[in-house]
């Protein structure tokens, strides 16, 4: 399989969004979609061209835009990879010859029902004739979409499944097909090439099973062609795509692999021996998606090899919130050690929010029982850090060790613990690094949803919000989280012992 590869929020992934449009644009023959988006607003075109500006003009890809940018795109970027010129200068249908086939193209592109199709065949023609196939698409009605004339001379017909389609439809869709291949060669079977699409929810990222949704679509294209229907259709290509979410806590990044797989299914009595290896019909590739917010920065300070600094502490200053903390600790934070750990960390997790930094920073400490701590605040551009919270977590050394170079994994680790989950939007998490949600005047937000036995007198709770009323009004939730201080000092308490 081919692969590709894709690093969002770098220049050259923002090119890339770019290409997409353009692809789209001249795909459809509608410079910005505007014909489409006047006379076929439902057009599916659009919903991917949208999602694919919005990303590109915001120049980072929020995370819950993430799976839908993925979805969005990753079809578009797998039908154009076998045929369609990436070039500032060329049109992606100049790779057509023919003006009658470019144009039928554009027809077909354009229609509603027919976008996905048209995708589905220029794909299909593309990987035949990377693959040494002298491959030409058929305009004419009641024939199959590919003719090739060598080295094997045979036909081939691209259909699309919907992810609503009954067996009976597969079946009527089938039995198309084999109407069109012996229309053009009444001796001969040809080949059916397949696209199931899919609802599904993200797959299981290590999971080489075919998904159960698919396997469904496979056992009702296999039992059509277990007796003497469709005997024109030698092979069946059933090809399908995978979404493979991963969240990478050391990177702070959040992973997809999107691929494009396939099996081949062959007729149990077909009019005529396969005209290929169904070895060589194997279609697929793979695009690797890394989304790394450009807010975010770090410093890696290792200080048993002689590296950098950590925070000086001559720009440090205790918040009020600080305060209270260590008094629900009972007093058992001591600030020196706290600055000592900041100015000797061994990893410090920035983001940015308009002047502010915040900051989780993690030092491994080896007086007392070994632990890593936890500092989390914030430093404005002129340069003062305030310092807000500092929570120890212990465990075996090579734990320990793993944590104080990932403060932001370690952060999730305190959370899942002792945290309780924070809520704005259609965002619900441990951790919110930042989020934004639209809200009515005098709407009241809740943010956290407290279990019925936890007082909140037992909950510390850090959140930065923000309010902005241009363009509409919105609450901006930075660096929030909630944990169970109840739970963290008994959890202290017993490693005191």
């Amino acid at each position: 399989m081919p692969e590709i590869a894709r690093m969002t929020t770098s220049p050259e992934f923002m090119a890339y969004l770019t290409s997409l449009i353009r692809h789209l644009e001249e795909l459809c023959d509608d410079p910005g979609l505007a014909w489409l988006k006047r006379k076929r607003p439902r057009h599916p075109a659009i919903e991917i061209f949208d999602t694919v500006r919005m990303a590109g003009i915001a120049g980072k890809v929020p995370k819950r835009w993430q799976f839908q940018v993925v979805r969005n795109t990753m079809r578009l970027t797998m039908d154009r990879m076998t045929w369609a010129i990436s070039s500032p200068t060329e049109n992606c249908l100049s790779v057509l010859e023919d003006e009658g086939v470019r144009k039928f193209v554009v027809a077909r592109a354009r229609g509603e029902d027919t976008f996905d199709d048209i995708g589905a065949e220029l794909y299909f023609w593309g990987w035949l004739r990377n693959n040494g196939h002298d491959a030409y698409l058929v305009e004419d009605e009641g024939m199959p979409d590919v003719r090739i004339d060598g080295p094997v001379v045979f036909w081939s017909e691209v259909k699309r499944i919907k992810p609503d389609s009954s067996e009976q439809r597969i079946r009527t869709v089938l039995k198309k097909a084999n109407k069109q291949l012996r229309a053009a060669d009444a001796e001969k079977a040809g080949v059916v090439f397949v696209h199931v699409d899919r609802n599904a929810p993200p797959d299981i990222l290590g999971d080489d099973a075919i998904p159960s949704d698919v396997q469904e679509r496979i056992d009702q294209v296999m039992r059509t062609l277990s007796g003497d229907m469709c005997r024109s259709v030698s092979l069946v290509v059933v090809a399908w795509d995978e979404i493979f979410p991963h969240e990478d806590h050391v990177e702070y990044a959040d992973h997809y692999a999107t691929r494009r797989k396939s099996v081949v299914l062959k007729h149990r009595n077909p009019r005529s021996d396969p005209p290929i290896d169904s070895v060589k019909l194997s279609v697929g590739a793979t695009s690797v998606w890394k989304f790394v917010d450009p807010a975010i920065s770090e410093i890696l300070v290792d200080r048993r090899q002689g590296g950098g600094k950590g925070i000086s502490p001559q720009f440090v200053t205790f918040d009020p919130e600080f305060e209270k903390l260590n008094s629900l600790l009972l007093n058992t934070l001591r600030k020196d050690r706290v600055v000592k750990a900041l100015s000797e960390a061994d990893r410090i997790f920035f983001y940015r929010s308009y002047d502010m930094l915040f900051f989780i920073a993690g030092r491994k400490v080896e007086y007392g029982s070994p632990h890593v701590m936890l500092i989390i605040g914030s430093r404005h551009e002129q340069k003062e850090v305030r310092l807000f919270d500092a929570y120890r977590i212990y465990g075996e050394e090579s734990h320990l060790d793993q944590l104080a170079v990932n403060p932001l994994g370690a952060m999730r680790e305190l959370l899942q613990n002792f945290g309780y989950k924070v809520k704005i939007g259609d965002t619900e998490e441990l951790f919110v690094i930042e989020e934004v949600v639209n809200v009515s005047n005098g709407e009241e937000v809740t943010f956290i949803d407290f279990d019925e036995d936890a007082p909140p007198g037992d909950v510390r709770i850090r959140a930065f919000n923000r309010i902005e009323d241009a363009p509409h009004r919105q609450i901006r939730l930075t660096w929030a989280y909630a944990i169970n201080i109840e739970r963290y000092r008994k959890y202290l308490d017993s490693k005191r012992r």
